[in-house]
């Protein structure tokens, strides 16, 4: 089943013309984009490295310094060893550059994000956490999984995060208690958290679940005037919006910004 998904996306996306790059490049030597703290990019459930093609040409262009994480078991084994993983991995990118770091998760990966810095170690190593079309409430298909849990050859073959990312599993439940001291900033190792959502409700994330407690809250517009919001796969590959608002929050510019940024709003 693992392998089934991982080559499934692949071909997806493979099967899809990638941009070039996402978002309209900063310009050449950007002063604030050289400056900036380093960006880990962290994979989502069944996301291979390769997913991060277009942000990674992108933020390197703008000027960033780009770490790619893929979590062992691309993200479908259990998410305690994965963020145990992510929590190393921040930690080593501290070492081998002397500086906080950006970590950006997408869907899983900000989840696992948290959990590496609220009880892993990470702590006081992540300047901001920003999580990309993440179901930090969870994803409301346990209908579903229940069915498919019910037949015995599906249930061994179910990946252990899949129920762990349900909305009431005990581990959303507890990272939330986790961190939650940490999104109201009552610990000055904190990072300043953001959570990068699409507008748009689609099988996969809806957007009151990716909305984040003592976080900025970002809703994505679609880049297309007749749509609502973008998709997750959208999210993550082609989205000029979702990646000009990620970008202006790892610039530490204002939420004003960040906010049109992600609305498409152009300054006359």
């Amino acid at each position: 089943m693992d392998t089934v998904l991982v080559r499934g996306l692949l071909v997806i996306e493979h099967f899809f013309p990638m941009p070039a790059r996402v978002g309209k490049p900063l310009p050449i030597g950007h002063v604030r984009a050289r400056n900036a703290d380093p960006v880990i990019l962290v994979g989502g459930y069944a996301n291979s490295a390769s997913g991060w093609d277009e942000w990674k040409r992108s933020l390197e262009a703008d000027g960033f310094q780009v770490f790619i994480f893929q979590p062992p078991t691309t993200g479908l084994g259990d998410m305690e060893d994965s963020a145990k993983a992510v929590a190393a991995f921040i930690l080593e990118v501290r070492r081998k550059t002397g500086r906080k770091v950006d970590v950006v998760g997408f869907s899983e990966g900000g989840v696992l994000a948290r959990m590496a810095v609220a009880r892993l170690g990470a702590l006081g190593s992540v300047d901001k956490l920003v999580s990309l079309a993440t179901p930090h409430g969870g994803i409301a298909l346990n209908g579903l999984y229940d069915a498919l849990a019910g037949i015995g050859a599906l249930k061994r073959a179910i990946p252990a995060a899949t129920a762990q990312l349900l909305d009431g599993s005990e581990l959303l439940l507890r990272i939330a208690r986790d961190d939650a001291a940490l999104r109201r900033g009552l610990d000055p190792r904190a990072p300043r958290y953001a959570s990068v959502f699409s507008r748009t409700l689609d099988p996969i994330i809806a957007p009151w679940s990716s909305m984040l407690g003592g976080a900025v809250n970002v809703p994505v517009a679609a880049d297309q005037s007749w749509r609502t919001g973008p998709n997750h796969f959208e999210m993550f590959h082609t989205s000029n919006r979702a990646y000009e608002a990620t970008r202006s929050l790892l610039l530490d510019e204002s939420d004003t910004t960040i906010r049109r940024a992600a609305l498409g709003v152009v300054d006359e």
